[in-house]
């Protein structure tokens, strides 16, 4: 691993680790049929995720795919 790449994993290592916390939350009420619970988890690792990363970052896109998939149980 190069030094650049050892600084943008530094620069994103907080903002990773406090969505993944919230993320784990999310789907533990999730695993528990508490979706109700879980959506505002996983919406929160979202807004988190937004606005410390780059729009592009694949991170986001797993939040997206999280949310959807817990509002399509919702829905159900």
């Amino acid at each position: 691993m190069g030094p650049n790449q050892r600084g943008a994993l530094d620069r994103y290592k907080p903002a990773m680790q406090q969505p993944c916390h919230v993320h784990s939350w999310g789907a533990l009420h999730q695993a528990y049929d508490q979706s109700k619970l879980a959506l505002p988890l996983h919406e929160e690792a979202l807004a988190i995720r937004r606005a410390a990363m780059p729009h592009d970052h694949p991170d986001i896109a797993t939040s997206l795919c999280n949310l959807a998939t817990l509002l399509r149980h919702l829905r159900e």
